[in-house]
């Protein structure tokens, strides 16, 4: 069931962006025409409409539909109350058999999470 509007997070399509500093724009792009890829593609963005929840921003991008960046902000009452964590995504050739390719963006020199590493995945 969808998240009420007022209490979701951002889902974002970029129309006119080449995300050039994206982790993984160098990659091949998944062909749309894939009817699986295409139908689970389809069903996720739908997700990411109207479940985000609160504090998540997902970008895409109209001319690489294979790549997402992603900001989560630290929820409150937590150690990372107001912390932002950054994320580039992949989508494979063989989603969503398989998942996608996740790199972290360290914007510090130490880790923040044992699960987190500065220098990326």
């Amino acid at each position: 069931e969808p998240i009420p509007t007022e209490q979701r997070g951002e889902f974002i399509m970029e129309s006119d962006m080449e995300p050039t500093c994206h982790k993984f724009f160098s990659s091949k792009q998944p062909s749309m025409s894939d009817p699986i890829f295409r139908k689970a593609w389809k069903r996720d963005v739908n997700l990411l409409n109207t479940s985000l929840p609160l504090g998540v921003l997902v970008k895409s991008f109209s001319h690489r539909s294979d790549l997402f960046s992603l900001m989560i902000l630290g929820p409150a009452s937590t150690p990372y109350q107001h912390a932002l964590f950054f994320f580039d995504i992949q989508l494979g050739s063989d989603y969503p058999n398989v998942p996608p390719s996740v790199h972290y963006i360290s914007l510090v020199d130490q880790r923040v999470n044992p699960n987190l590493y500065t220098e990326g995945p």
